[in-house]
């Protein structure tokens, strides 16, 4: 008996807690504990993955058809449905000289605005230069996001800037031919995920292909300027054309005259002067352009003076090219500009040259810039159009050059010639206007039928004036 409880306590003493029996307690306890931070860390891992879930839905953005622009080789997408709305399709900002394709969002705590914008003469600034021109301008920073590679290859960027609304910006710029830029601004308030997708989303897809009709614009002007400006100038050589304008019941509603002056100036290629007077009675508005021309380099100093009615000072521009290919424009009413000189403008001084050109040649069509007094360009098609489709109306066999401005509906110009290609006259059209029409004729008649109000700011611009 002893012997049997001798051995029950030694059993006791083995199973004592520093080893048996409490080490197997606490072992239990601690595989209860593990499953426990098991179950919770899956837990919190699928609330994570479930969060990740729910922005990428959120973000996820429908997009309509990319909107073309066809004549440039540009589409562009928007955003469809929800609570997104759009403004249509591309529209031209004049005081941009750009072509702009807008949408915004209206949602319980997101909004969030996108604008495409299709540039014709931005100066050519690398585009993270002139990302941080722009951060700096509005007092912020800017943050580079990188690249984003496709139809074409687009640099972007955050801009932080303090803005009494709380919004952030998103920018981003591509580099296009022929001197153009496709640039993508959103300004959003909210998560800046949602944003950034959106940006990725719509810059991938963009599409692009070369654009054929700028690029028979380049070399239609290469040709006009090597024959028409550029061609060796004939000794005092001096041309004008006079056109009365009428409207469509052929009542005189003004008048313009051009003249073209030569100077010849040895081996430097010498010098145009091309001067344009036009005045329209039912404003009372009377217009001076003046553009010297230089021969061999190219460049022109254009001057041109508008006398509002009942006005003794005048509304001023000059545009004057200088080194790279800029212009910088100076007008009494507003801050100076720089522009860039894509390889098809042409001031519209010349514009009517360019048809004639075209009209004696048999060119296809072209897209070109205009570049007009003002300083700003609008981008134009020219074509040779079948005269019964034409407003104008004739019994003797005519030639019709199309200037179609691209900036709107409905604007145009038609510039027309006789059978031999000598202009006659043009037909004006534009939104909300009657028609004008321009009737070739002489300055005597000119000057008889407006007396005082013939050239009445300038002088005749004879030979004798200039030299």
């Amino acid at each position: 008996m002893v012997c049997q409880t001798d051995k029950f306590l030694s059993q006791m003493v083995a199973l004592s807690p520093s080893d048996g029996y409490y080490s197997l307690m606490e072992t239990d306890a601690l595989k209860r504990y593990s499953v426990l931070e098991v179950v919770l860390l899956a837990i919190f891992a699928l609330g994570l993955a479930l969060s990740q879930v729910v922005v990428k839905v959120r973000s996820r953005m429908v997009l309509d058809e990319p909107v073309e622009l066809p004549w440039a080789g540009i589409a562009a997408p928007l955003p469809l449905g929800g609570s997104w709305e759009t403004a249509g399709g591309w529209r031209f900002e004049r005081s941009d000289n750009a072509f702009v394709l807008l949408a915004r969002l209206r949602a319980p705590r997101r909004e969030m605005n996108v604008r495409w914008r299709y540039a014709l003469c931005d100066e050519p600034t690398d585009p993270e230069a002139a990302m941080r021109q722009r951060a700096e301008a509005a007092g912020g920073q800017f943050l580079p996001l990188g690249t984003i590679s496709g139809a074409v290859e687009m640099y972007f960027g955050r801009i932080v800037a303090p803005t009494e609304s709380g919004e952030d910006f998103l920018v981003g710029i591509a580099p296009l031919e022929l001197g153009r830029r496709l640039e993508l601004h959103i300004t959003y308030r909210g998560d800046p995920d949602v944003a950034e997708n959106a940006f990725r989303a719509m810059t991938a897809a963009v599409a692009y292909e070369h654009p054929e009709l700028l690029a028979a614009g380049v070399e239609r002007m290469r040709r006009f300027v090597d024959e028409y400006i550029g061609r060796p100038l004939a000794e005092n050589e001096q041309t004008e054309a006079a056109f009365l304008i009428k409207d469509a019941a052929n009542r005189p509603l003004g008048y313009a005259i051009h003249r073209v002056f030569a100077f010849e100036d040895g081996d430097n290629g010498g010098h145009r002067r091309v001067t344009r007077r036009q005045f329209e009675a039912a404003g009372g508005i009377y217009a001076e352009s003046d553009l010297w021309l230089d021969g061999a380099e190219g460049g022109f100093t254009w001057t041109t003076q508008i006398w509002p009615p009942r006005s003794s000072q005048p509304r001023r521009a000059e545009l004057r090219t200088g080194a790279a290919g800029r212009i910088a424009v100076q007008a009494n009413a507003e801050r100076p500009r720089m522009l860039q000189r894509t390889p098809m403008l042409l001031p519209d001084i010349f514009l009517s040259a360019l048809a004639g050109a075209m009209a004696a040649a048999e060119d296809p069509e072209i897209v070109i810039d205009v570049l007009e007094g003002s300083g700003y360009v609008v981008p134009v098609r020219l074509s040779r159009i079948d005269p019964d489709t034409s407003p104008v109306q004739s019994e003797q066999p005519m030639i019709i050059i199309r200037a179609d401005y691209l900036s709107g509906p409905d604007t145009f110009i038609d510039f027309v010639f006789d059978a031999s290609a000598r202009p006659v006259g043009r037909l004006e059209q534009q939104p909300r206007r009657s028609v004008r029409l321009w009737e070739a004729t002489s300055p005597q008649r000119l000057q008889v039928l407006f007396q005082d109000r013939f050239e009445p700011h300038g002088r005749q611009n004879t030979r004798s004036d200039i030299l």
